[in-house]
């Protein structure tokens, strides 16, 4: 049985995508240069590409309990990624990489994070309203 999308969640599906591309742009160039983003064991662009990644993906599982979970787990872990990226770089501990415009990736990564749980809260509005 096809389950009924709601705009809330393609528009998740759509900051998750542009994420996704920013994210794998930077990697690329983190591969070829080793210089592109901040490396935290690994680089960070390498953890934030896969997190949106997951994003889309289990985007398309919400409606079962497991799909929640991961997507859940994958929008937490983007979330405080960004959160302490975003603030690490305003209070001047460590830079994020820039945009052609100067503006910090990070910032964009927390801002997307945020649209995803915005909308991610508008898709489950009402679903678990029961009738009297």
């Amino acid at each position: 049985m096809l389950q009924k999308i709601s705009w809330p969640l393609w528009a998740l599906r759509i900051i998750a995508l542009f994420g996704l591309y920013g994210a794998l742009d930077l990697s690329l160039a983190q591969a070829q240069t080793g210089t592109a983003c901040p490396v935290i064991i690994i680089p960070v662009c390498y953890l934030i590409a896969c997190v949106f990644a997951d994003l889309v993906f289990f985007s398309f599982f919400l409606h079962k309990i497991w799909g929640k979970l991961l997507f859940n787990l994958a929008l937490s872990t983007g979330l405080i990624i960004s959160t302490l990226a975003t603030f690490t770089n305003l209070l001047n501990i460590s830079h994020c990489p820039l945009t052609s415009s100067n503006i910090p990736m990070c910032y964009l990564a927390w801002g997307s994070f945020l649209g995803v749980l915005g909308f991610y809260i508008l898709s489950n509005l009402g679903k678990n309203k029961t009738s009297d």
